[in-house]
């Protein structure tokens, strides 16, 4: 299926305003990032909107709390922001979806505000993301949410931060997840441009960019196949939490997330596969503009509120 206009149309006025990422310095990347997406339109939020500081081993990770108005204890979303374990620091561009998934799931979202990369390279991102699961869990009275209803997602490289922390929660006991939702997740670290498939490269992420990334979160070669960086390589993906992953058909990353797919059912873990023809990579955080975003989203919150609601 051709890509859909509409995306089409965004994906070159996108390239008009940010040079290809793998071009510039990460601090570069970085506000060229922010001020693209400071162009999208907003709305006034529904949930109450927080933000706290959980300790990490060399310092504090910033979160930003969503909490819609129902009844407690509410059940947990901890959402992980994509951007190449590079960009996308500004927490505050995540509003509209955290915000729609609090009111439509019913539940809180916490979006973790982990520390980049290349200052801050694997596994610390990853550590980040456990630290405030751990968190979320034992401030369970204060934040009055309920503990044993805790679901982690993202998008893009936070999918891939998702997908490792459920992996690390369940193999070092805990804290309990009870559901993953996956958006475009990069599974497997390649160093080559060759290693993506042609023909796939968008605005948003193209095979050199993806290289760029992966050279900046994983410095060192001996840590490429590390599962917790790389959860496709993974000896054993049973016992994980079931999910929902998200792909698109324009997105360099579609096969190995297919794969991913793949060997989640073969280790017996319910998934339920979305794909969306005519979509690119990135598209999930443009509902303001495209239908299909917000069919995603809601897809997305729906299937939160089943595994949370349950």
């Amino acid at each position: 299926m051709p890509l859909d206009p509409n995306a089409a149309q965004l994906l070159e006025s996108m390239a008009a305003t940010m040079p290809p990422v793998e071009t510039m310095k990460p601090q570069e990347a970085r506000a060229a990032s922010s001020k693209l997406a400071a162009l999208l339109p907003t709305t006034p939020p529904k949930s109450e909107i927080t933000e706290r500081s959980v300790p990490v081993d060399e310092g504090d990770v910033r979160v930003r709390i969503y909490r819609p108005a129902t009844e407690h204890p509410l059940p947990v979303f901890l959402y992980i922001h994509g951007g190449g374990w590079v960009l996308g620091g500004d927490l505050e561009i995540y509003d509209p979806l955290c915000d729609r998934l609090a009111n439509e799931a019913e539940c809180m979202v916490v979006s973790v505000g982990y520390r980049l990369a290349p200052e801050c390279p694997f596994p610390a991102p990853l550590e980040d993301c456990y630290a405030v699961a751990k968190w979320v869990v034992s401030s369970a009275a204060e934040l009055g949410i309920d503990p044993g209803r805790v679901a982690v997602g993202g998008d893009s490289s936070g999918a891939n931060l998702a997908a490792a922390l459920a992996l690390v929660c369940r193999d070092r006991g805990g804290p309990a997840l009870c559901f993953q939702v996956l958006v475009y997740p990069p599974v497997i670290c390649r160093r080559q441009s060759s290693d993506y498939p042609e023909g796939l490269d968008v605005a948003v992420l193209s095979r050199a960019a993806m290289v760029w990334y992966w050279n900046h979160y994983l410095p060192l070669a001996a840590n490429d196949s590390d599962p917790y960086a790389s959860p496709l390589l993974a000896d054993d993906l049973s016992a994980l939490p079931p999910a929902l992953v998200i792909t698109a058909e324009y997105d360099v990353l579609r096969d190995e997330a297919r794969a991913y797919v793949g060997c989640l059912e073969q280790s017996s873990v319910p998934v339920l596969h979305r794909h969306y023809e005519d979509m690119f990579h990135g598209f999930f955080g443009f509902g303001s503009v495209l239908p299909q975003a917000r069919e995603a989203v809601t897809e997305a919150a729906a299937a939160l509120f089943r595994a949370l609601h349950a």
